[in-house]
C-alpha cells in the first residue's frame, strides 16, 4: 500500500500534503513495534493486550514533527482536491523507490529528493526573514 502511495505522489506531485519521508517512517514504524498502533491484527486485539494504556502512539510521533512530514508541492487548492486521482498505469510510469529500497546501499550514492531540498530551502528562508526582521528593529 505504500508503495502504491509514493507512485501517485509521483505521478501527483502536489496532490499530497505528506512527503517521502512520511511515506518511510510509517513504513518502518509499521514493521518495528515502536509504537503500539501496529501491534494486533484487529482493534479487538489491541484491546485485549491493553496497547492504548502500554504503549505510545506513532501518530503523536508524527504530530510533534509535523513539519518533517509535510511535502513543500502540496496545494490544498489544487484540481486534485475534488477528485479521485486516477493514476497512469502503464508499466513505463512506475519508478523503482530509490529513497527506500536503497536508502542502506553506501555503494549507491541516490541524488538528494526534491521535496527535502525544497524543504530546506523554505526552513533557510524563513531563517533569513526572521534574522532581516530581528536586524531591522535594531
Amino acid at each position: 500500500f505504500i508503495e502504491s502511495v509514493w507512485q501517485l505522489s509521483q505521478i501527483y506531485p502536489t496532490a499530497f500534503e505528506f512527503n517521502e519521508r512520511f511515506l518511510i517512517s510509517l513504513h518502518d514504524h509499521s514493521h518495528s513495534c515502536q509504537y503500539g498502533n501496529f501491534i494486533g491484527n484487529c482493534e479487538k486485539d489491541r484491546l485485549d493486550l491493553c496497547v492504548k494504556e502500554r504503549t505510545y502512539s506513532f501518530w503523536n510521533y508524527i504530530l510533534q514533527n509535523v513539519n518533517d512530514f509535510k511535502n513543500p508541492l502540496f496545494r490544498p487548492q489544487s484540481s486534485y482536491a475534488s477528485e479521485v486521482l486516477l493514476p497512469i498505469i502503464n508499466p513505463q510510469t512506475l519508478k523503482f523507490w530509490l529513497s527506500m529500497y536503497h536508502r542502506f546501499d553506501s555503494a549507491l550514492l541516490p541524488k538528494e529528493n526534491i521535496s527535502n531540498t525544497l524543504t530546506r530551502l523554505v526552513d533557510h528562508t524563513l531563517s533569513l526573514s526572521d534574522h532581516a526582521r530581528l536586524l531591522e528593529k535594531v
